[in-house]
This record gives C-alpha cells, sequence and structure tokens, in this order.
C-alpha cells in the first residue's frame, strides 16, 4: 500500500503536463494532474515580460506626466460616470493586428474636495441664526460676496408684527408667505458667490448659492441656502480637465 502510495506521488512529480492545441478556436491548453500546484516563475526572470502596473493619481499634473512617460500609439484614454479618467497603455494595436492585455492602466481619481462636500452637505438644511453665522464663518475662505456684509444681513433680521410678510420664498413652502401681519425685515442678498473645487484634480469654479429665511410663528427664524449650478460646475470641469490631458498628450480622450 506503501509502495503505491510513494509511486503515485512520484508520477504526479515527474509527468510532464500534455499541452493540446483547439484548432477551431486558435487556443492553447494543459492538462494539469490534479492537486498539482501552480508555480508562477515570471517572478525569476531577469526582468518581467510586460508591465502590469495599475497607478491611480489625484492630480492633473501627474496624471499627464505619467501617460506622456509611458504611452505608446495604441495608447486608450476614456472615463467613466463618475468623472475618472483612465489611460489604458497597453491598449490594443488600433489596426487589429495584435491583441494586448490592457494591465497597464492609470486613473485619474475624481475625489471630492472637503470644501464640495461641507456646502453640498449643508445644502437646503435648516440652521438657527447664530449655527448659519458660524457655518458663513467656519467656511469662509469659500465666499467669494462681500463677508462683512453677508454676516451683518444674517445677524440683523429682525421679525416685526405689524403689515404684511413679504419673502422671496414660495408660498408654497410654508414659511413666511404663510403668516399675516408678520414682517421680517431682511438684508440677505438674492445670490451667495462660492468659489469651490469639485473634483481634487479641477481648478476653482464660481458655485452660486441663494438663502433663505424660514419662520413659524412662535419660533425664531431659521435659514438655509440652495446651490444652483453645481452639475454644471462639475460638467464643466471635467471638460476642461479632458481638453488639457488631450492638448498635453495629444491623446483623444473618449467620454
Amino acid at each position: 500500500m506503501l509502495k503505491e502510495a510513494l509511486e503515485y506521488l512520484h508520477s504526479l512529480f515527474t509527468q510532464t503536463p500534455d499541452v493540446k492545441r483547439l484548432d477551431s478556436h486558435d487556443l492553447d491548453y494543459m492538462v494539469v494532474p490534479e492537486a498539482s500546484k501552480y508555480f508562477d516563475l515570471d517572478k525569476y526572470r531577469e526582468k518581467p515580460r510586460r508591465i502590469e502596473q495599475k497607478v491611480q493619481f489625484t492630480t492633473l499634473n501627474a496624471f499627464i506626466f505619467y501617460v506622456n512617460r509611458w504611452a505608446k500609439d495604441e495608447t486608450f484614454v476614456s472615463c467613466d460616470r463618475s468623472n475618472q479618467i483612465y489611460a489604458t497603455i497597453d491598449y490594443h494595436n488600433h489596426n487589429l493586428a495584435t491583441a494586448a492585455w490592457c494591465e497597464h492602466v492609470a486613473t485619474l481619481l475624481a475625489l471630492v474636495t472637503p470644501e464640495w462636500k461641507v456646502w453640498t452637505g449643508g445644502e437646503k438644511q435648516r440652521m438657527g441664526q447664530r449655527q448659519f453665522v458660524n457655518f458663513l464663518e467656519d467656511n469662509s475662505e469659500d465666499i467669494k460676496t462681500d463677508l462683512g456684509k453677508l454676516l451683518s444681513s444674517v445677524k440683523e433680521v429682525t421679525i416685526g408684527q405689524s403689515g404684511s410678510t413679504k419673502s422671496r420664498v414660495s408660498a408654497t413652502e410654508n414659511d413666511l408667505a404663510a403668516h399675516k401681519n408678520v414682517t421680517v425685515a431682511s438684508g440677505l442678498p438674492d445670490i451667495i458667490e462660492l468659489g469651490l473645487r469639485p473634483w481634487q484634480y479641477s481648478e476653482t469654479y464660481l458655485v452660486k448659492a441663494r438663502p433663505f429665511i424660514h419662520f413659524e410663528e412662535g419660533k425664531q427664524p431659521e435659514f438655509s441656502y440652495h446651490l444652483i449650478n453645481t452639475e454644471k460646475v462639475k460638467e464643466v470641469a471635467f471638460e476642461k480637465a479632458a481638453a488639457l490631458i488631450e492638448e498635453q498628450t495629444l491623446i483623444k480622450v473618449l467620454v
């Protein structure tokens, strides 16, 4: 019994795999003995047969530098719905003479900036007067509108008990216009201008925010804002990045 087991083990280590070809599909296959292990001998070569590399960048300059360093005639640049851009260095030959492995890929990540997260995360969230002032002060570096006047207009909002209510907010939102014999004096601007970057690879763009005052009888006023053109800004930021890649690498970015 032991002799038979040893002979079987010896056969596993000594037999040569049988390599065959499927003529109808032009494919090679190998018959490997059961329970045999796979050994990757590529790491023992003097150098790899091809580059297998997935690299990621967050800045436009680094991505462009890398692509220019390794690009070939076949290099292919594309993007996905999240506005990340991919450069497949070892893409297929354009005339289909040869196929490639597409294993050397550089990615320009579309990472959302902290300031974009703050402003989009706070959109339409009602805040008390002091809370709204603190929010504006904490994020003052992003505000292009006169900050001093903006803070004063929030701090000096007053509520009266005579006359009729006037507000830029629609009556359908059940706020100021729904109350009679109440007046709110406010010098809030119609638009607050912000300078924001959608992604870490993009430049700073103008984003508009419309401020609102919300009032319920017997309660202190609350404030909120609505961002107007964020989707357009994201689109423009991506288009500019793609155009710069095309200009500096001479490779078309397929969208």
